[in-house]
């Protein structure tokens, strides 16, 4: 994920989830904006000393501010961990007292109550109106402090879903980590500011922020850096570690990596030989890039987050062979969406689903048609088995960040298709025109979805308010049925197909596209406009029609019917209710290591174990998806549904089915985890969730070694004619 507009004013940095083909990304961490009552700051300049062995920084910011009316206190938020040991202007100390908590109704008029688990590590600073009074304008508030800053990596809360740690900050041996939720420099309310600052570390160390590094020299043992962002942002990031530079020119931006010294040239090169055509191709459709430098940085932990200028990636993310070319553009792309023009919270995150249209599927487009077809269907899949089972759906304007497999599916996957139905809509040319234009009026401003219609409005003449408040105001998504089809002809002339397209109220406005085919390949695509709930329509051919279909490219945002998609994970993870049969043939080690997974699992209160007794007995009926945990009498009873996966060799198999709800009107996903080796289950346990679009997955240790789908079955949206 990116760090997208990320801040304590923003957002939270853009964490990437790695998957098989992409990582999700997301904002950089940092509270979220509402209207703000103090006065937030106008400009950072920070010095800033990390001492290492002891945990601690120690820093001096001078942060400018307007002067608060007579009578009124400076207040700013930081680190609670953090001694305030003076605070000065125009070179007189000044009295001030640090609570031990904070007071939301100071920085918001109405607090983003929601947001404030955000805050955990603030404490409120406040600075009276020193006897003389404030100066007028605008006020030069130097604050020193210092503090040990050591917050341990925090396992996902839920194990089932995410798979990454968290922290809010940390300076420890292996790197440095310090973001808008760390609160390491003053914070007061929503504000966008430039900042200089200049950093300390050891001297085999290098920082890392954004902006460009205006000087960098060894003096007296330690690295100091100068950097400097004359852009506004919304938080000061600093990186750090025991890092190597390699960097190379590509016109006027630096392309850099910040490796640690074992990851050797054979690893950064493609990083580096790559940034420069991404940055091109991206710069081509929405405007020059907007800053100095791109720099990946290597992380100890396993992480993707996005921040203006520089991408933050774990280790092992970026020796995944599909990064550079998948996750890695998408990063990249969040300096336009998210770190170029910045989120304003509170009305919706549009920058997530914008950058994987442009990123992530723009790569699948480039593939071939069947590719982004592919990724069309999995993501109205998602959208299916995430958020609509358990009722997890919700509008647009709602989506903050991805904190599951619900909210990824609507607020990336549900935005996407937004995008490629305005994009077809407009056509290619006008929808990359109107994001160039979207991007010159608000680059290095907070924007919102308004902002995105009013220069897509703008830039097409068209009115687009309609379009706008039917798929990001209102939850859900229309579903479609094929009625009254049939064949006619007059005389001589072109057969006739006839037919009713049918939603349920209240119904969408959505140009539905149709296509009639033969089995000598004929074929015609026509696109007929529903505005009702019943729309007639008639398609005039020349050929001798065999069958029509409905979206048969899922090129429209829809509810996709069963039997449009194969059986696949993703509709037993995301189940409303779980259950994990622990298979009665499995003994000792593996025993053990698959009830701890589906105790790790069933941290989740809709999960469900249970073990099953010896015997052959049935199992009791479950309203919900069930995982079969190893070998066991009730996994055999279902073999046949796992096709030939199973016969596959030696391997961890897992793999999804559906079976007949009793009574034959309900189809229920069912899902096995075979694993071979008690070892590599925990780590293949792990992955699933990042292989949820698929049918099946056989792994070697815990290497994938082999993934496909199931057939799907036969549309309801595809009719025969004759």
């Amino acid at each position: 994920m990116l760090a997208v507009g990320g801040g304590p004013a923003a957002g939270k940095a853009v964490m990437a989830v790695v998957g098989t083909v992409a990582m999700g990304l997301v904002a950089a961490p940092g509270p979220a904006v509402a209207a703000s009552t103090a006065s937030p700051i106008l400009r950072h300049e920070v010095d800033v000393t990390l001492n290492v062995a002891e945990n601690r920084l120690d820093a001096v910011d001078r942060i400018r501010v307007a002067a608060p009316a007579s009578g009124e206190p400076v207040r700013f938020l930081l680190n609670r961990e953090l001694d305030v040991r003076a605070v000065r202007t125009g070179g007189r100390d000044l009295d001030f007292q640090a609570h031990d908590r904070w007071f939301p109704r100071h920085f918001w008029r109405r607090p983003p109550f929601a947001d404030l688990g955000e805050f955990e590590a603030a404490r409120e600073i406040e600075v009276p109106e020193p006897p003389v009074g404030w100066s007028a304008g605008v006020l030069t508030v130097e604050v020193e402090y210092g503090g040990v800053i050591a917050d341990s990596l925090h396992s996902p809360e839920r194990a089932y879903g995410r798979s990454f740690e968290t922290t809010t900050g940390r300076i420890v041996e292996r790197g440095a980590y310090l973001t808008g939720s760390t609160f390491w420099v003053p914070w007061s309310g929503d504000g966008l500011f430039p900042f200089e600052m200049t950093v300390s570390v050891p001297e085999e160390w290098r920082s890392v922020s954004q902006g460009r590094a205006a000087s960098d020299a060894v003096e007296r043992g330690r690295r100091v850096t100068r950097w400097v962002s004359a852009h506004p942002t919304d938080q000061i990031f600093l990186i750090a570690g025991p890092y190597d530079l390699h960097e190379r020119p590509h016109g006027d931006v630096t392309v850099q990596a910040y490796v640690y010294p074992i990851t050797g040239e054979d690893i950064v090169a493609p990083y580096l030989e790559s940034t420069g055509a991404v940055l091109d191709r991206y710069s081509e459709r929405f405007g020059a890039y907007p800053y100095a430098k791109f720099a990946l940085v290597e992380n100890y932990w396993q992480t993707g987050f996005g921040m203006p200028s520089f991408t933050f990636l774990g280790d092992r993310v970026i020796r995944l062979p599909f990064i550079v070319d998948t996750s890695y553009p998408h990063e990249i792309l969040h300096n336009w969406w998210g770190n170029g023009v910045y989120l304003r919270r509170g009305e919706g995150n549009w920058c997530e689903g914008l950058t994987t249209h442009g990123a992530d599927y723009a790569a699948k487009e480039r593939e071939d048609p069947n590719a982004a077809r592919d990724y069309r269907r999995s993501t109205l899949q998602s959208y299916r088995d995430f958020a609509l089972a358990g009722g997890k759906d919700f509008p647009l304007r709602g989506f903050r960040e991805r904190d599951s497999a619900a909210t990824q599916a609507v607020g990336y996957g549900k935005t996407l298709m937004v995008f490629h139905m305005l994009q077809r809509r407009l056509g290619a040319d006008m929808f990359d025109a109107s994001l160039e234009r979207f991007f010159r009026e608000q680059r290095f401003r907070r924007a919102g979805w308004d902002e995105l219609r009013a220069a897509f409005e703008a830039e097409s003449g068209e009115d687009l308010v309609p379009f706008f408040a039917q798929w990001v105001d209102r939850a859900g998504a229309p579903a479609w049925r094929l009625e009254d089809v049939k064949l006619g002809r007059e005389g001589g002339g072109p057969y006739q197909v006839h037919g009713v397209l049918v939603q349920d109220a209240p119904a969408y406005d959505v140009t539905l596209p149709l296509l009639v085919t033969n089995e000598d390949g004929a074929h015609l695509r026509h696109e007929v406009r529903c505005t009702g709930e019943r729309t007639p329509f008639r398609v005039d051919v020349r050929f001798t029609p065999d069958r029509v279909s409905a979206d048969p490219d899922f090129e429209t945002f829809r509810r996709l019917h069963p039997e449009e998609s194969p059986a696949a994970l993703s509709a037993v993870l995301g189940a409303p209710a779980v259950r994990i049969v622990i298979g009665n043939e499995v003994s000792g080690t593996m025993r053990s290591t698959l009830l701890e997974i589906a105790e790790e699992w069933g941290r989740d209160s809709a999960v469900v174990v249970v073990e099953e007794p010896a015997g052959h007995g049935e199992l009791p009926d479950f309203a919900g998806g069930t995982w079969f945990f190893g070998e066991g009498h009730a996994a055999h009873e279902r073999e046949a549904l796992l096709g030939a996966v199973h016969l596959h060799g030696s391997g961890t198999v897992v793999a999804a089915a559906r079976e007949a709800a009793p009574g034959g009107t309900e189809l229920r996903p069912l899902g096995f985890f075979l694993p071979d080796d008690p070892e590599s289950a925990p780590s293949v346990a792990r992955k699933i969730h990042h292989y949820s679009k698929y049918s099946w997955l056989v792994f070697d240790g815990d290497r994938n070694t082999d993934k496909s789908f199931w057939e799907p079955g036969l549309s309801p949206l595809t009719v025969k004619v004759r």
